[in-house]
């Protein structure tokens, strides 16, 4: 009894004195999975949705189809009258088509106050069209008219005596020619059409299912260097006698075939095939030039114009500028109306525009961001073309058809187009709204579309006025008294100059640019293989042009070229250009070609941070990462990837199917003793996302590199946080990692290793782990002493015996106090 006595109050001691602190801030503790999607095939999402513009036998069609999935395996078969000249077209464009039809509203409630080496090119835009000339073909003839690159796809304009020939070209070629549809491919041919055939420009991932009017095809590229995205948006401009949409492959996809065409002419029209009451709205130009030139209009809840403040009322034209919502209509409609007026398929900036992206795409760039910074690029260009040819708008009328089109009319013949006026009634937002594709909700308050007077132009007025007053009491009081009239007229004057000085609205002039518009021509192997000798002279030239060249493509084809040849030089000055240059367009093309020369993990490593500040990078960092971690000759440490995919997202959803694939040991290596603590973080997730997927053998490998070592001098991560997996881990793996955790307490108490210690607490105090052992969670840090008494309450005495014995502790009174009381429990 007296030994009872003496161990219960030495327990009670210790246990007053073990430290309960109830949070803690070390980074240590269970880590769960990365959630990574496995990525859906290429499908149909949504409606499909077209623009047909027509005037003066110039028809534009624009369309950006409706599939999502893995882009890079995306393909279209298209038909034409004759042969089209090819863009790409903002992602963006139908949102802002149907926000040029019906304007977003600027909301003002004013019940808130109250609340409280190259051969210089031809300039471009000069394109013949003799090249695009069909010639009459044999039965197994196939004509290429022309073959180019446009963004991410590859395009050939076709021509072909039978569909037989057509699918075999195509089959040789690596697109997917689409099945059922010989007879339509049949008819398309006797009535002499041509055909873009388009494929995206990488390999796609095993198992895609084709759709109608995609392909498949076999490149040596792995699977996971194929990303998930929307296609891109495609612009095609052609000369037609007869105004008319060729959809019937469309018919061939399956589900059903909602459709909102966008139809730009001279004139009120309607689908002949159609029943007219898939007109859904009309917008005469003068109202639609209105749209897109116009401030937004404003919703007023709770008063009137007058009553917005001054300071409101600042804000307002920047709110109302109709641009971020419609400006990529406004230059779409002013350059199909200037093609039309010029007869050119093609304008030199949307020529300039695709080489821009033709650069990109031979540094791996692709996507919104490098769309914004290529308009940049072509901006005053672009202007000037709005500029001269929208005013033409204004004698067209724009109809909206939307509805289920039947895939019996669509296979049978193509769409075509007959005068059409709405009746007035039904030609109303209300029953229709572009922007909601749909009947517009209602809203509150007044709706105001004109101008409002600026601020500065107000205080201006105010100004005058107050100067005006002043002016003629000086003259009143020059007259009485005899002083120069002219110092008091100066009032007048300075009033007049403040007022003009502040609220100018003029537009600044547009700088002309040269005529000619030279550009560095493609890069081929024969050029590349001429610049091998590195020679001087032709390495200066490129360095030079790449530095200061005097247009965009020059510079950009001159990057292109340094990131093939590489050398010191070469790599030197695109540094400069990648930290210094004044153009976000060249920075970014010299940090994607500096990644394209990047030839250690460890530079591929300082560049992945650069995805943070341009995440166009993304993509050309993560293909070589994967380039990398696919190389059998590769020596690159799983330490070092994972540093550097920890700091970026984007990149860990591109390249981690690949990590994936190393064995368990490595990434357990690599939580336990990589320098950086990122990297520990990472695996540990790693480990948890292997172990969701099904791998074997994970908890055993953690609890192996665990086990106590009762000759070791520091615990096994030492140097760095404790991570461990959050997994299944089970009673029986559970119970036995939640001994040696205990144990290393134990460890870390007696060397006193305070940081270890807390970090051991923080993953004790898991609770999938709790549940596993079945101890429950403390929700606190405590002491050796506790986590001892608790352990031996749960697991049994002998456990906890055997647990001191490893430590040679169990002769020790005070742990002799401990398995009494233990015991007793």
């Amino acid at each position: 009894m007296k030994l009872d006595r003496i161990v219960t109050k030495l327990l009670a001691t210790l246990v007053a004195l073990s430290p309960t602190t109830s949070a803690w801030a070390d980074p240590c503790g269970m880590v769960p999975p990365i959630y990574l999607g496995d990525g859906p095939p290429i499908t149909r999402i949504g409606v499909q949705k077209t623009y047909v513009f027509y005037r003066n036998g110039i028809e534009s069609l624009v369309i950006r189809p409706g599939f999502s999935g893995k882009v890079d395996s995306f393909g279209m078969l298209i038909p034409f009258p004759s042969p089209p000249a090819i863009r790409k077209v903002a992602d963006d464009v139908f949102p802002h088509i149907a926000a040029a039809i019906d304007p977003p509203e600027v909301l003002v409630d004013l019940r808130m106050r109250f609340r409280g080496c190259y051969d210089m090119a031809a300039p471009m835009g000069a394109r013949s069209e003799q090249a695009l000339e069909v010639r009459k073909l044999g039965e197994e003839e196939v004509q290429v008219i022309s073959e180019e690159a446009v963004g991410m796809y590859e395009v050939a304009v076709l021509a072909a005596g039978s569909a037989g020939a057509l699918k075999l070209w195509m089959e040789d070629h690596g697109f997917r020619y689409p099945d059922g549809m010989d007879d339509v491919c049949e008819d398309y041919v006797e009535d002499g059409w041509c055909f873009v055939a388009i494929k995206a420009r990488v390999g796609q991932k095993a198992g895609s299912e084709p759709r109608p009017g995609m392909r498949t095809v076999e490149t040596g590229l792995p699977e996971d260097a194929t990303f998930e995205g929307h296609v891109q948006a495609m612009g095609f401009r052609f000369r037609t006698d007869e105004f008319v949409v060729p959809m019937r492959l469309s018919a061939f996809n399956e589900g059903e075939l909602r459709n909102i065409v966008y139809i730009l002419s001279d004139g009120p029209q309607r689908i002949a095939n159609l029943s007219e009451d898939m007109v859904v709205r009309q917008i005469p130009g003068y109202q639609l030039y209105r749209n897109v030139t116009d401030p937004l209009p404003l919703r007023i809840v709770g008063g009137g114009v007058g009553d917005i403040p001054d300071w409101w009322l600042q804000s307002l034209p920047a709110q109302r500028n109709p641009v971020p919502h419609n400006g990529i209509a406004r230059e779409l409609f002013a350059s199909d109306i200037l093609a039309a007026r010029t007869g050119q398929l093609s304008h030199p900036h949307e020529e300039r525009e695709k080489e821009l992206l033709e650069i990109g795409e031979r540094l791996g760039l692709r996507g919104p961001q490098l769309d914004a910074l290529h308009a940049e690029a072509l901006r005053e260009e672009r202007e000037r073309m709005v500029n001269e040819a929208l005013a033409e708008l204004t004698g067209m009328t724009l109809t909206v058809v939307d509805g289920d089109f039947p895939r019996e009319v669509i296979a049978a013949e193509n769409l075509e187009f007959s005068p059409f006026a709405m009746a007035t009634g039904s030609n109303r937002q209300e029953l229709y709204d572009a922007r909601f594709e749909g009947p517009a909700p209602v809203s509150k308050g007044s709706l105001f579309g004109g101008s409002l007077p600026d601020p500065p132009v107000v205080l201006g007025l105010l100004a005058m006025a107050v100067l005006l007053a002043l002016g003629l009491y000086a003259v009143n009081e020059a007259n009485r008294r005899r002083v120069h009239k002219l110092v008091a007229l100066s009032a007048v004057v300075a009033g007049g100059l403040f007022l003009l000085s502040d609220s100018g609205t003029a537009a600044a002039q547009t700088p002309a640019l040269p005529s000619a518009y030279p550009a560095l021509s493609a890069i081929d192997a024969g050029f590349l293989g001429a610049l091998e000798a590195q020679e001087n002279e032709i390495v200066d030239r490129l360095l030079a042009e790449a530095r200061g060249g005097e247009s965009p493509t020059s510079r950009g084809w001159a990057i292109v070229a340094l990131a093939e040849i590489g050398g010191r030089a070469a790599e030197s000055t695109l540094g400069q250009l990648q930290s210094s240059a004044n153009s976000n367009l060249v920075r970014v093309w010299a940090s994607a070609a500096l990644v394209h020369l990047a030839d250690s993990p460890g530079k591929l490593a300082t560049q992945s941070d650069w995805t943070a500040t341009y995440p166009v990078l993304v993509r050309p960092v993560a293909k070589r990462w994967l380039a990398l971690l696919g190389d059998p000759d590769s020596t690159v440490r799983l330490e070092v990837v994972l540093d550097a995919l920890a700091r970026s997202y984007p990149l860990q959803q591109k390249c981690l199917p690949r990590l994936l694939e190393r064995e368990t040991r490595e990434f357990v290596e690599v939580m336990f003793s990589a320098q950086s603590q990122n990297a520990r973080n990472l695996a540990a997730a790693c480990l948890a996302t292997l172990s969701g997927q099904g791998r074997q053998g994970i908890p055993g490998a953690v609890l192996a590199s665990l086990r106590y070592d009762p000759a070791a001098e520091q615990v096994p991560w030492s140097g760095g946080p404790l991570f461990i997996p959050s997994l299944s881990w089970g009673n029986e793996p559970g119970r036995q990692l939640w001994r040696e955790l205990v144990a290393w307490h134990l460890f870390c108490d007696r060397n006193e290793l305070k940081a270890e210690q807390t970090q051991i607490n923080n993953n004790l105090n898991s609770w999938a782990l709790a549940n596993a052992a079945g101890y429950q969670l403390p929700g606190r840090q405590l002491g050796s002493t506790r986590w001892l008494l608790l352990f031996g309450e749960i697991a049994g005495v002998e456990e906890l015996e055997s647990l001191l014995e490893e430590q040679g502790l169990e002769d020790q009174i005070l742990y002799k106090a401990i398995l009494q009381l233990a015991s007793h429990r």
